[in-house]
C-alpha cells in the first residue's frame, strides 16, 4: 500500500500549514497515496526549560510512532519535510520503519540547515543540532524528490547518498472561481492591456525581503503580502494580503519577480543566497496565474525560466528598466504563450506526479 502523511498542528486545525504541503498531500491522495493524519499536540516550546523541551519531544515522538504503527513489508511512504511537528529523534524512526521494509520517499520542502547557515541570530549549538537531526533523517530516506539539480548537487556533496529525483518547479493547484472570470481569461485581459509592471507576492518583510525598499524608482512594483513597511516612494504600490488560493485572481502587473535578501543590487545573506538551490514557491504561483517571470541570475531556477521560455534573468535589479524597454511586444507575446502552457501543467499537479512515479537505480 501507500501512504502519505498529512500533518496539523492539532486536531482542530483543518488544513497543512503551507499551500505548498497542502497541495502535494491532495497530488498525492489524486495519486492513490492513503493520507495518514499527525496532530500535534499543540506544545510551544520556545521559551521552555529543558525539560519541558523533551517532554513535549516525547509526546510528539508517541505520536509519530502510532501513525507509523501499521506500515510494514512492501509499503511505501510519502512523507514531507522538514516535517511540522518536529521530533528529536525522527531518524531513529525512519531507520526502524526501513528495516520493516517500509520505503519512504521524502519531498524536501526546505533544507533548515543549508538556508538558515549564515544567520547570526542562530547559535553554533542551535546550527549542529539542526545538522544533525536533518542530514540524519535524510540518510534514512529511501528516496528524496528535491526542487532541482543544484540542490541535487549540494545534497549529495554534503554526504547523502540516498538516490534523489529533481522535481523541477513545485505545482501550484488552482481551483476555479464561482462564477468569476478563469486565471487564463484574466492572463489574456493583462496581454491586452500590455501590462508591463513588475508584481512581487510573499513575506515583505524588511529582513526577508529589504530590496523591496531600495528597489530603483524607474521600476513599478505592484505588492501583495505580510508586514508591508509603509513608505513614501511612489513607484510602490501595495494592494494587501490574500489566501494563496485566492493571489491568482487578484494580482495584476507584466511580470513575476523572485529576488530575496536585503540588496537590489544582488542576492545576499541567508535568503538570498537560499535562492542558489531553492525553488521559491512564489515562481510556481507567478507560472500558475501566467506571469512571465524575471529572476536572479544565480538562483537554481533561472535555467528553468531560460530554457522554457518564460521570462529574463538579470544580475542586479537595477537592469529591469531597460531590459523591460528594449523587450519587444513579440518578444513578450512569446514568453506569454510559453508560461500559459507551463501553467497547465503546474495547475494540474503534473511536476509532483511525474516525481512521485519516477523510478530510481
Amino acid at each position: 500500500m501507500k501512504y502519505s502523511i498529512i500533518e496539523k498542528i492539532d486536531a482542530g486545525e483543518r488544513t497543512a500549514w503551507s499551500k505548498a504541503r497542502a497541495d502535494a498531500a491532495a497530488i498525492a491522495a489524486d495519486e492513490g497515496y492513503v493520507p495518514i493524519e499527525v496532530c500535534g499536540t499543540g506544545t510551544e516550546r520556545e521559551n521552555t526549560s529543558v525539560a519541558a523541551k523533551l517532554h513535549a519531544h516525547a509526546c510528539m515522538g508517541k505520536i509519530w510512532k502510532k501513525a507509523f504503527a501499521g506500515l510494514g513489508k512492501g509499503d511505501e511512504l510519502f512523507i514531507q519535510l522538514p516535517v511540522v511537528n518536529n521530533y528529536l529523534l525522527m531518524q531513529k524512526l525512519f531507520k526502524k520503519m526501513r528495516r520493516r521494509g517500509v520505503k519512504i520517499v521524502a519531498l524536501i520542502h526546505d533544507l533548515e540547515t543549508l538556508r538558515m547557515i549564515k544567520d547570526e541570530n542562530l547559535s553554533k549549538k542551535q546550527k549542529l543540532r539542526m545538522r544533525i537531526e536533518e542530514i540524519g533523517t535524510l540518510k534514512q530516506c529511501s528516496r528524496l524528490i528535491v526542487h532541482n539539480a543544484e540542490m541535487q548537487k549540494l545534497v549529495a556533496s554534503i554526504g547523502i547518498k540516498t538516490p534523489m529525483t529533481v522535481l523541477g518547479v513545485f505545482d501550484y493547484l488552482i481551483s476555479p472561481e464561482e462564477n468569476g472570470p478563469s486565471v487564463t481569461a484574466l492572463a489574456d485581459a493583462r496581454m491586452e492591456k500590455k501590462a508591463r509592471s513588475v508584481v512581487i507576492a510573499g513575506n515583505l518583510d524588511e529582513h526577508k525581503s529589504g530590496y523591496i525598499y531600495t528597489i530603483p524608482e524607474d521600476v513599478t512594483v505592484d505588492l501583495y503580502g505580510v508586514h508591508y513597511k509603509e513608505n513614501n516612494k511612489k513607484n510602490l504600490h501595495y494592494h494587501g494580503a490574500f489566501p494563496a488560493d485566492k493571489l491568482p485572481f487578484v494580482l495584476n502587473g507584466g511580470f513575476g519577480l523572485i529576488w530575496d535578501g536585503p540588496s537590489a543590487d544582488t542576492c545576499t545573506g541567508a535568503y538570498g543566497d537560499y535562492l542558489r538551490f531553492n525553488n521559491p514557491h512564489k515562481t510556481s504561483l507567478y507560472i500558475a496565474s501566467c506571469f512571465p517571470v524575471i529572476i536572479w541570475e544565480k538562483a537554481a531556477l533561472a535555467a528553468f525560466v531560460t530554457e522554457n521560455g518564460i521570462g529574463f534573468t538579470v544580475s542586479s535589479l537595477s537592469e529591469i528598466p531597460e531590459k523591460l524597454r528594449t523587450l519587444t511586444g513579440v518578444q513578450y507575446a512569446e514568453m506569454y504563450e510559453n508560461v500559459k502552457k507551463l501553467s497547465e501543467k503546474l495547475r494540474g499537479g503534473g511536476f509532483l506526479r511525474v516525481a512521485l512515479n519516477a523510478q530510481t537505480k
